[in-house]
């Protein structure tokens, strides 16, 4: 559950086409969400206005590694999106 609703519950959910489209949506916010939770883990160390300690070696390390794994769970979210436009549709 996202923003207090289900994807299931919605209008869109209720319509034929969005019936079809509507698991690709759930499984993509799920892709988002754990983007949105990994790059929350970068505020903590770079906080505003300071900046953390960017050129710290294990900082770096950890950062990059972060902003790997966002990446990678960015481009699942977008993979799952392309289905919709390349599958058929009643």
């Amino acid at each position: 559950m996202m923003l207090g609703f289900s994807i299931y519950d919605s209008i869109f959910e209720q319509t034929p086409l969005g019936s079809i489209l509507a698991p690709y949506a759930a499984e993509a916010a799920l892709y988002y969400r754990q983007t949105a939770d990994t790059l929350a883990q970068l505020l903590p160390r770079f906080p505003f206005p300071h900046g953390g300690e960017p050129n710290d070696p294990q900082e770096a390390e950890l950062a990059i590694r972060l902003l790997i794994k966002a990446k990678s769970e960015e481009t699942n979210g977008v993979t799952v999106l392309k289905k919709c436009s390349t599958s058929d549709y009643p």
